[in-house]
């Protein structure tokens, strides 16, 4: 129902290269079923299955096999970035001089150009950081199933990997995806607008404030919602 628009909205999350998919997360769970199994297999992509998921074999299964697109839950890009911290903690002044400057070069090129930013950020960061990670293939990473810290997400996009989340829940299936091509919005941490299967609204709670900050209960219908239990 969705993905025609999805594509045509951003279509990084959808190459015309052959697409490959790190399929690590389970396959009974929603995201991994809906977004994982069934969205990508509309598009015949090779699905890439680590032999375990801790995040040092999915970065090196990524490089491996070159895998393109990986959907992740905000634990593991969250981990990349501290470890990328950690790393940089490890280097000399002048090393992480360079690193924020480059970083600081590529967000302004992304929030001018967002995708010639995001290419001459893999430029960059190509031998000295990519190579060590998932690689220099990873087209995309669409994060699910949580809140990904924005200092997390900025640091991943800076160094060259195009990052987009979502929402969804079992219930409810996939719902909603930040497809919108701004730095600024990509690395906020929100999950776009509601696809267009579906239509938001938030019931505020008892208290007037809480009806001034639109806080409150998130109420979900539309044609691609679970109806029924037979």
């Amino acid at each position: 129902l969705n993905a025609y628009d999805v594509i045509k909205a951003n279509e990084v999350i959808c190459s015309d290269r052959d697409m490959r998919n790190l399929a690590f997360l389970p396959l009974n769970h929603i995201f991994g079923f809906m977004a994982n199994y069934i969205w990508y297999s509309f598009f015949a992509a090779t699905q890439v299955v680590p032999a375990n998921i801790a995040p040092s074999t999915l970065l090196s299964t990524c490089r491996e096999h070159e895998v393109t697109h990986m959907l992740a839950v905000p634990l593991l890009v969250n981990n990349i970035a501290k470890g990328i911290e950690k790393n940089l903690a490890k280097q000399s002044g002048f090393k992480r001089f360079m690193f924020k400057t480059l970083c600081n070069i590529s967000i302004l090129a992304q929030k001018i150009n967002p995708m010639f930013g995001i290419k001459l950020a893999k430029k960059m960061f190509k031998n000295s950081v990519l190579k060590s990670l998932a690689g220099t293939s990873l087209e995309c990473i669409i994060c699910g199933g949580g809140h990904v810290l924005p200092e997390a997400i900025r640091t991943i996009n800076a160094i060259g990997y195009y990052t987009l989340c979502g929402f969804g829940m079992t219930e409810v299936g996939i719902t909603s995806l930040e497809t919108n091509k701004s730095f600024k919005r990509r690395t906020a941490g929100g999950v776009g607008i509601p696809l267009d299967s579906v239509e938001y609204r938030i019931v505020p709670m008892s208290s007037d404030e809480s009806a001034k900050k639109n806080v409150g209960e998130l109420q979900i219908r539309g044609k691609s919602l679970h109806s029924h239990m037979l």
